[in-house]
């Protein structure tokens, strides 16, 4: 599985309201397709992600946004924010990144 998948995924076949509220069937769906992959982020083993913006971006949904769904009310839920603020705040102060697009470029495919 690619950044791209992640990017795909959240922007084009999920709608906004369905990123921040509680739903079971949402959060099965996060979990079977990501879990795997958010396990990965979590140890460092897409670190390479950060060094693109798009990659930077899908990472940091993973780490923050992913996780929260699929462990939602565990603490694990939680496990990657420092690793996400961290990028979120390289991104914020234009390390490598144009801060300046208005969205994250995903291929269709």
């Amino acid at each position: 599985m690619t950044a791209d998948d992640v990017l795909h995924f959240w922007f084009q076949q999920c709608l906004p309201w369905q990123w921040f509220r509680r739903r079971d069937s949402f959060d099965g769906l996060v979990r079977n397709r990501f879990a795997a992959l958010v396990e990965r982020a979590l140890v460092g083993e897409l670190d390479a992600w950060a060094d693109s913006p798009a990659q930077g971006l899908a990472l940091v949904l993973l780490l923050d946004q992913f996780s929260r769904q699929i462990w939602r009310d565990e603490a694990k839920a939680f496990a990657g924010d420092q690793q996400a603020q961290a990028l979120s705040e390289e991104a914020f102060h234009g390390v490598g990144f144009d801060v300046n697009r208005s969205e994250p470029s995903v291929s269709s495919g």
